[in-house]
């Protein structure tokens, strides 16, 4: 299983490192495509050094775009950022967005009628978009698109890519291995 993960300079710190950790941790690839060059700073001014330009994009199981308002709109006026939400589309493929992420599918059309969860700063324009906010909700999935709905949903997004690729299982031996919901 290999996930490309799109990062944008001002992305989510945690939106992108903790699905990151918790795919690793369950033997997935994950390739960081680089949108805004091969050095990325996230909003919090962490630089991270990716291992493809975006443009380099090959074959993928999952697509994964981390929030951050100032990333996720530098996402969106790329063109290769926006070819790659159309492939997974396109080619039946898994994509998962978080936080102000899920506006890249949306406004491609591809959750028009669907269930989805977002920041709450970004609901009304999805719901003018056709999707069905599900305001209450940290991570939906609906067909092959999981949504997240904030820094929060961090680690339960993870899991669910997990889950979405490795089975359920996999994503239960993280938990267990990570302590995740145990007492310490």
């Amino acid at each position: 299983m290999t996930v490309a993960m799109l990062l944008a300079n001002g992305f989510e710190t945690a939106e992108a490192l903790v699905p990151l950790d918790i795919l690793k941790r369950g033997g997935v690839a994950v390739t960081l495509c680089g949108v805004t060059g091969e050095y990325v700073t996230s909003s919090h001014g962490v630089t991270v050094n990716t291992d493809i330009p975006a443009d380099r994009l090959d074959d993928f199981d999952m697509l994964l775009l981390p929030g951050g308002a100032a990333g996720v709109n530098n996402l969106y006026t790329d063109e290769k950022a926006q070819n790659a939400v159309r492939r997974a589309a396109s080619e039946d493929k898994w994509l998962a967005a978080i936080c102000a992420a899920p506006l890249l599918p949306a406004r491609a059309g591809l959750l028009h009628g669907k269930n989805a969860v977002c920041h709450p700063s970004v609901q009304d324009e999805l719901r003018e978009l056709g999707v069905l906010v599900q305001s209450g909700e940290h991570v939906v999935l609906s067909g092959n698109i999981i949504t997240a709905r904030a820094v929060g949903s961090s680690f339960e997004f993870g899991f669910a890519c997990l889950a979405a690729l490795c089975g359920l299982p996999a994503a239960q031996q993280a938990r267990e291995a990570m302590l995740w919901g145990k007492a310490t």
